[in-house]
Protein backbone atom coordinates (compact mmCIF):
# COMPACT_ATOMS: atom_id res chain seq x y z
CA UNK A 1 0.00 0.00 0.00
CA UNK A 2 2.82 2.30 0.57
CA UNK A 3 4.45 1.64 -2.59
CA UNK A 4 0.88 3.10 -4.38
CA UNK A 5 1.09 6.18 -2.02
CA UNK A 6 4.50 6.67 -3.17
CA UNK A 7 4.07 6.36 -6.68
CA UNK A 8 0.38 8.29 -6.56
CA UNK A 9 2.60 11.22 -4.87
CA UNK A 10 5.38 11.03 -7.37
CA UNK A 11 2.23 11.32 -10.24
CA UNK A 12 0.59 14.13 -8.48
CA UNK A 13 3.82 15.96 -8.13
CA UNK A 14 4.19 15.69 -12.05
CA UNK A 15 0.62 16.83 -12.59
CA UNK A 16 1.12 19.99 -10.32
CA UNK A 17 3.77 21.04 -12.24
CA UNK A 18 3.29 22.66 -15.40
CA UNK A 19 5.53 22.30 -18.54
CA UNK A 20 7.88 25.06 -19.41
CA UNK A 21 10.52 24.52 -22.54
CA UNK A 22 13.48 25.85 -20.48
CA UNK A 23 11.91 26.39 -16.42
CA UNK A 24 15.33 23.96 -15.57
CA UNK A 25 17.40 27.31 -15.54
CA UNK A 26 17.50 29.02 -12.35
CA UNK A 27 18.24 32.95 -12.03
CA UNK A 28 18.64 32.42 -8.55
CA UNK A 29 20.71 29.09 -6.70
CA UNK A 30 18.99 29.85 -3.23
CA UNK A 31 18.04 26.07 -2.19
CA UNK A 32 20.00 23.22 -1.19
CA UNK A 33 20.68 20.07 1.03
CA UNK A 34 22.53 21.24 3.75
CA UNK A 35 23.52 18.08 5.59
CA UNK A 36 22.67 14.47 6.11
CA UNK A 37 22.02 13.09 9.92
CA UNK A 38 23.25 15.31 12.63
CA UNK A 39 24.06 18.34 10.05
CA UNK A 40 26.91 16.54 8.90
CA UNK A 41 27.64 19.52 5.76
CA UNK A 42 27.04 18.29 2.08
CA UNK A 43 27.00 21.65 0.99
CA UNK A 44 28.94 25.07 1.07
CA UNK A 45 27.17 28.02 -0.53
CA UNK A 46 29.77 31.12 -0.57
CA UNK A 47 28.58 34.53 -1.77
CA UNK A 48 30.69 36.96 -3.32
CA UNK A 49 30.41 39.68 -5.68
CA UNK A 50 31.04 38.66 -9.54
CA UNK A 51 33.04 40.92 -12.13
CA UNK A 52 29.27 42.57 -13.20
CA UNK A 53 28.71 43.51 -9.15
CA UNK A 54 26.02 40.88 -8.73
CA UNK A 55 26.08 38.70 -5.92
CA UNK A 56 27.02 35.22 -7.30
CA UNK A 57 27.01 31.84 -5.49
CA UNK A 58 30.09 29.13 -5.61
CA UNK A 59 29.15 25.52 -4.41
CA UNK A 60 31.22 23.11 -2.35
CA UNK A 61 29.30 19.76 -2.20
CA UNK A 62 30.54 16.80 -0.53
CA UNK A 63 29.39 13.21 -1.74
CA UNK A 64 29.79 9.61 0.00
CA UNK A 65 29.58 10.47 3.56
CA UNK A 66 29.36 7.28 5.54
CA UNK A 67 26.20 7.22 7.77
CA UNK A 68 23.93 5.16 10.15
CA UNK A 69 19.97 4.15 9.58
CA UNK A 70 17.69 6.11 9.61
CA UNK A 71 18.83 9.51 7.58
CA UNK A 72 17.62 13.08 7.99
CA UNK A 73 18.22 15.63 5.77
CA UNK A 74 18.46 19.08 6.43
CA UNK A 75 18.28 21.80 3.76
CA UNK A 76 18.29 25.28 3.17
CA UNK A 77 15.14 26.54 1.45
CA UNK A 78 14.11 29.85 0.52
CA UNK A 79 10.27 30.83 -0.06
CA UNK A 80 10.72 34.56 -1.10
CA UNK A 81 8.09 37.66 -1.80
CA UNK A 82 8.37 37.10 -5.94
CA UNK A 83 4.38 36.60 -7.25
CA UNK A 84 3.57 35.08 -10.51
CA UNK A 85 1.32 35.94 -13.09
CA UNK A 86 -1.53 34.16 -13.48
CA UNK A 87 -4.42 35.28 -16.04
CA UNK A 88 -3.67 38.66 -14.79
CA UNK A 89 -4.18 37.70 -11.53
CA UNK A 90 -1.64 38.18 -9.20
CA UNK A 91 -1.12 35.10 -7.06
CA UNK A 92 1.40 33.39 -4.39
CA UNK A 93 3.95 31.55 -5.17
CA UNK A 94 3.54 27.81 -3.33
CA UNK A 95 7.19 26.43 -3.21
CA UNK A 96 6.68 22.65 -3.36
CA UNK A 97 9.25 19.96 -2.59
CA UNK A 98 9.78 16.26 -2.05
CA UNK A 99 12.21 14.70 -0.58
CA UNK A 100 13.89 11.10 -2.66
CA UNK A 101 16.52 8.63 -2.21
CA UNK A 102 17.28 5.74 -4.36
CA UNK A 103 19.66 2.61 -4.21
CA UNK A 104 22.73 2.04 -6.99
CA UNK A 105 23.20 1.41 -9.15
CA UNK A 106 19.74 0.60 -10.50
CA UNK A 107 17.29 1.50 -7.72
CA UNK A 108 14.07 3.67 -8.73
CA UNK A 109 13.59 6.52 -7.08
CA UNK A 110 11.15 6.65 -4.02
CA UNK A 111 9.22 9.67 -2.88
CA UNK A 112 9.59 9.74 1.77
CA UNK A 113 8.04 13.02 1.90
CA UNK A 114 6.56 16.00 0.60
CA UNK A 115 6.61 19.55 1.77
CA UNK A 116 4.86 22.89 0.75
CA UNK A 117 4.84 26.61 1.70
CA UNK A 118 3.38 30.10 0.41
CA UNK A 119 5.43 32.34 -0.36
CA UNK A 120 7.36 34.81 1.85
CA UNK A 121 7.36 32.13 4.58
CA UNK A 122 10.99 31.11 4.58
CA UNK A 123 13.10 34.44 3.96
CA UNK A 124 16.92 34.28 2.75
CA UNK A 125 17.68 34.48 6.32
CA UNK A 126 16.33 31.34 7.48
CA UNK A 127 18.61 28.84 8.76
CA UNK A 128 18.71 25.07 7.18
CA UNK A 129 16.12 22.99 9.14
CA UNK A 130 14.49 19.04 8.32
CA UNK A 131 11.64 20.73 6.28
CA UNK A 132 10.98 17.22 5.06
CA UNK A 133 10.85 15.33 8.47
CA UNK A 134 13.77 13.33 10.10
CA UNK A 135 14.74 10.08 10.27
CA UNK A 136 12.68 9.01 6.95
CA UNK A 137 15.31 7.58 4.70
CA UNK A 138 15.89 4.02 5.66
CA UNK A 139 16.19 1.54 2.74
CA UNK A 140 15.02 -2.29 3.50
CA UNK A 141 18.15 -4.80 2.59
CA UNK A 142 20.71 -2.16 2.42
CA UNK A 143 24.11 -4.48 3.56
CA UNK A 144 27.30 -2.46 4.51
CA UNK A 145 28.93 -0.06 1.79
CA UNK A 146 25.53 0.23 0.16
CA UNK A 147 25.57 3.53 -1.81
CA UNK A 148 21.96 5.78 -1.94
CA UNK A 149 21.53 8.52 -4.05
CA UNK A 150 19.67 11.28 -2.19
CA UNK A 151 17.63 14.30 -4.05
CA UNK A 152 15.64 17.80 -3.05
CA UNK A 153 13.46 18.40 -5.68
CA UNK A 154 11.99 22.07 -5.85
CA UNK A 155 9.44 23.74 -7.97
CA UNK A 156 7.42 26.83 -7.64
CA UNK A 157 5.72 26.42 -10.89
CA UNK A 158 8.32 28.53 -13.24
CA UNK A 159 11.60 26.61 -12.17
CA UNK A 160 12.30 23.41 -10.93
CA UNK A 161 15.36 21.67 -9.77
CA UNK A 162 15.61 18.91 -12.12
CA UNK A 163 13.33 16.33 -14.01
CA UNK A 164 11.84 14.37 -11.66
CA UNK A 165 11.94 11.33 -14.33
CA UNK A 166 16.09 11.40 -14.61
CA UNK A 167 18.19 9.23 -12.34
CA UNK A 168 21.07 11.87 -12.13
CA UNK A 169 24.04 8.80 -13.77
CA UNK A 170 26.31 10.90 -15.66
CA UNK A 171 28.55 11.66 -13.42
CA UNK A 172 28.90 8.22 -11.39
CA UNK A 173 31.87 6.53 -11.10
CA UNK A 174 33.34 3.71 -9.66
CA UNK A 175 34.92 4.19 -6.06
CA UNK A 176 37.93 2.57 -5.71
CA UNK A 177 38.74 2.86 -2.08
CA UNK A 178 37.20 3.39 1.14
CA UNK A 179 33.61 1.62 2.28
CA UNK A 180 32.25 1.71 -1.03
CA UNK A 181 34.75 0.72 -3.01
CA UNK A 182 33.40 -0.84 -6.05
CA UNK A 183 30.22 0.82 -6.46
CA UNK A 184 29.02 3.27 -8.19
CA UNK A 185 29.27 7.07 -6.37
CA UNK A 186 29.03 10.51 -7.09
CA UNK A 187 32.36 12.21 -7.39
CA UNK A 188 33.96 12.91 -3.37
CA UNK A 189 33.66 16.91 -3.96
CA UNK A 190 31.78 19.38 -6.76
CA UNK A 191 33.17 22.63 -6.50
CA UNK A 192 31.09 25.23 -9.00
CA UNK A 193 30.06 29.15 -9.95
CA UNK A 194 26.74 28.74 -11.67
CA UNK A 195 27.72 31.99 -13.59
CA UNK A 196 24.14 32.86 -15.12
CA UNK A 197 21.32 30.86 -15.59
CA UNK A 198 22.08 28.72 -18.37
CA UNK A 199 25.38 28.18 -16.99
CA UNK A 200 24.96 24.05 -16.57
CA UNK A 201 28.68 22.90 -18.18
CA UNK A 202 30.12 20.52 -16.14
CA UNK A 203 27.70 20.26 -13.12
CA UNK A 204 24.81 19.05 -14.94
CA UNK A 205 24.38 15.20 -13.14
CA UNK A 206 21.47 14.56 -15.79
CA UNK A 207 17.83 15.93 -16.22
CA UNK A 208 19.33 19.65 -15.88
CA UNK A 209 20.11 18.64 -11.72
CA UNK A 210 23.11 20.44 -10.14
CA UNK A 211 25.38 18.93 -7.72
CA UNK A 212 23.99 21.37 -4.53
CA UNK A 213 20.51 18.99 -5.15
CA UNK A 214 21.80 15.54 -5.08
CA UNK A 215 24.13 13.65 -2.45
CA UNK A 216 25.25 9.96 -2.31
CA UNK A 217 25.82 8.53 1.41
CA UNK A 218 27.50 4.92 2.30
CA UNK A 219 25.54 2.85 4.40
CA UNK A 220 27.82 1.99 7.60
CA UNK A 221 25.70 -1.16 7.69
CA UNK A 222 24.08 0.05 11.64
CA UNK A 223 21.52 2.30 12.72
CA UNK A 224 21.21 5.60 15.04
CA UNK A 225 19.17 6.29 17.75
CA UNK A 226 16.14 8.16 16.42
CA UNK A 227 16.85 11.59 17.15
Amino acid sequence: MNKILKTLTALALLAATPAFGCWYNRISYNDYIFGVNNFERHTEATVSKGADGKAQTTFTVQNNMTVDFPVTVTMKLVSDSQIILDDETKKPEILRCALQYRVLPSGNWTTVEEYKVPTGKIPMSAPPAAYLNRNNIWPKKCKAGDVIMIRLYVTDGSFQSGDLSDKCEEFLEVQSEGRGAGKYTLPDTFTYTPHDSTSMIGVDLGGMWTPQYVVTVIYSGKTRPIQ
